[in-house]
């Protein structure tokens, strides 16, 4: 590649089920879902098939399923995306970690095993 012509990545984070604050309230958001990991898959997917280098799932993955209630829950990022590597084939995962969620030594593991289950493709 000429070194006038940068490379472009393009990614998605899926942290969330939308860009704005309040989107989880949404019925259409998929909210209730978030913890689906076939829905995790199929976003994981489509990302794949629209050719997207990478995706994002940042630490503070969360889900608040209901408008009637607040249901905050947390899934591990590194580990959500070890559980869909297997069904994909080229894209990247990356899993933004908190320096404090844990030992260093732990994170290196993880992040470790998600790069061996992803084929060389975590981040």
């Amino acid at each position: 590649m000429h070194p006038s012509h940068p490379r472009v990545h393009l990614a998605v984070d899926l942290s969330h089920v939308g860009a704005r604050p309040a989107a989880w309230r949404d019925v259409r958001s998929g909210a209730p879902r978030g913890f689906d990991p076939a829905r995790l898959a199929g976003l994981v997917a489509t990302a794949e098939r629209g050719t997207l280098d990478l995706v994002v799932l940042g630490h503070d993955f969360r889900l608040r399923p209901d408008r009637g209630q607040t249901v905050d829950g947390r899934l591990d990022a590194v580990h959500a995306l070890a559980q869909v590597a297997p069904s994909t084939r080229g894209i990247g995962l990356v899993a933004t970690v908190a320096g404090d969620a844990g030992r260093p030594a732990e994170l290196g593991r993880a992040v470790a095993t998600l790069d061996a289950l992803s084929a060389g493709r975590a981040g």
